[in-house]
């Protein structure tokens, strides 16, 4: 259900399938499935951490940040089954549809942040294995790409309606939006190459190992799976 048709309400097209309707368990499962293995994965660095005297650093603080970040967006998923996710429109009363509105207005605010202490988390954690100057430098190129990347996208998004609240309240008048599929776009392009950063980090210090390449391809195989 798509925020900018909460005030051009129609009359219900014949024979909506019930699975257009009725799609919350899809939303739901892998949410709650995603927010318990993120939980008790943290909670396993955090008891690794304790169990061999290690202290905590920045890396596993951001880690921490990040996943309490990110279950804004479960909460609000939560919310927005009860407010008509997952039903046609036209299904939807006026009420429950403007309050969908705001909870999805107010998901998209933790997208940024939480991506961008995830990964200069791993980022973090990479420069304490890897402790060359080079890869510090790279490191910290990257890290700042990180940064910037989250700030920009976030105000863009932030501001993508004019007056802000345009997003969620269409009566407003005089308001109006930017071409959300275009600032999206560049968001997500953004955001993977930022990934490829990241992931691409280690390759080189690895790759110059003195060890055989099957083991190489080894320890770049857990890297890049994140």
């Amino acid at each position: 259900m798509a925020t900018g048709e909460i005030d051009a309400r129609a009359s219900c097209p014949p024979d909506i399938p019930s699975v257009i309707r009725q799609k919350q368990l899809f939303a739901l499962v892998p949410t709650i499935i995603i927010m318990i293995l993120s939980i008790n994965t943290y909670g396993l660095r955090l008891f690794c951490r304790r169990k061999t005297g290690q202290k905590l650093w920045w890396d596993d603080y951001l880690m921490g940040i990040g996943l309490l970040i990110s279950l804004e967006p479960s909460i609000c998923e939560f919310l927005l089954v009860q407010n008509g996710l997952g039903h046609h429109i036209c299904n939807v009363p006026a009420a429950q549809a403007k309050r969908f509105a705001r909870i999805s207005f107010a998901l998209q605010r933790a997208y940024q942040p939480a991506l961008a202490c995830i990964k200069s988390s791993i980022i973090l954690f990479y420069m304490r294995i890897f402790t060359t100057r080079p890869f510090r430098t790279a490191a910290y190129c990257v890290l700042a790409y990180t940064i910037a990347w989250a700030v920009s996208t976030w105000i863009v998004n932030l501001t993508v309606c004019a007056p802000i609240a345009y997003y969620y309240d269409r009566t407003i008048k005089g308001g109006h939006c930017r071409n959300q599929a275009i600032s999206g776009s560049i968001n997500g392009g953004l955001s993977l190459l930022g990934d490829v950063f990241v992931l691409a980090l280690p390759v080189p210090v690895v790759w110059n190992l003195k060890i055989n390449t099957r083991k190489k391809m080894g320890i770049l195989g857990i890297f890049l799976l994140g």
